[in-house]
């Protein structure tokens, strides 16, 4: 299941959409023909393209979180990240790649690059 974070246009550098959610910014990469329209905007964004690290990512997005709920399945943790500015968050990372121990509670942080996500609507 997909993340849906919902949004705010700010505005377009180039085919980098900037777009604020709950007092953040976040960027996403956008078709060429893409035009924005100053108003809402939704973006998907796939559990398995989210990194979940102990200090802040350097990637494009980032945002902190608490360790609300983790599932151990398979080579895979499963993963509900409470954050205050998008909500609840679900990440999906193979066993070995998981740069934190698991634990509800634990302060982390998630990350993902400007294309990583898929502009849903404008």
């Amino acid at each position: 299941r997909s993340n849906f974070i919902t949004g705010q246009t700010k505005c377009l550098d180039g085919q980098t959409l900037v777009y604020e959610s709950g007092g953040q910014e976040f960027t996403q990469q956008v078709p060429p023909a893409w035009r924005p329209s100053n108003g809402p905007v939704i973006v998907a964004l796939r559990p398995e393209k989210i990194v979940i690290e102990a200090a802040k990512p350097g990637l494009a997005n980032s945002v902190q979180g608490t360790i609300a709920a983790f599932q151990y399945i398979g080579a895979n943790f499963h993963l509900e990240v409470r954050t205050q500015t998008i909500g609840t968050v679900v990440v999906t990372m193979a066993a070995w790649m998981c740069q934190v121990s698991p634990t509800v509670g634990a302060e982390v942080w998630l990350g993902w690059t400007h294309n990583a996500s898929v502009l849903v609507e404008n």
